[in-house]
């Protein structure tokens, strides 16, 4: 007879198997539909599919520790500490958010960094606005 794993029990070995095989990185959970998938190798290296499971990957960077997806979107954060979003397809430019940043969120039309010194900033809309502070001594954004 073939067991079959509960949505709990699949959740608790989905994190403990991405917390056993890389460090995470705070807020890289995201979401705002879509129906892409993404993941950062032992290597460093970001992937994204985009459709069904079974599609292929697309790398999309390396010398990664955080990457985000959110609809249309995604975002990686590099071990340089540079920010870089892109809008559209997997082949679409990249923008560069922002350096010294060590955390990104996305959220909608909205990007969210925390810079090394703490400083948060949100922007709204292009990926090209400006930013926005949003306050100071932030150890974590999250953005919804």
């Amino acid at each position: 007879m073939k067991k079959s794993l509960t949505t709990a029990a699949l959740a608790v070995l989905t994190a403990t198997t991405l917390t056993t095989t890389a460090t995470a990185v705070s807020g890289t959970v995201s979401g705002d539909g879509g129906n892409r998938i993404a993941v950062i190798k032992g290597d460093g290296s970001a992937l994204v599919k985009e459709g069904p499971l079974y599609a292929p990957w697309t790398v999309e960077g390396d010398s990664v520790k955080q990457i985000v997806v959110a609809g249309d979107r995604i975002g990686i954060l590099k071990s340089d500490g540079s920010a870089l979003v892109k809008e559209g397809g997997l082949g679409a430019q990249w923008t560069l958010e922002g350096d010294n940043v060590k955390q990104l969120a996305l959220s909608g039309d909205r990007v969210g960094i925390v810079k090394a010194n703490g400083d948060a900033y949100v922007k709204e809309g292009a990926l090209t606005s400006a930013w926005t502070v949003e306050g100071d001594s932030v150890t974590e954004l999250a953005l919804s």
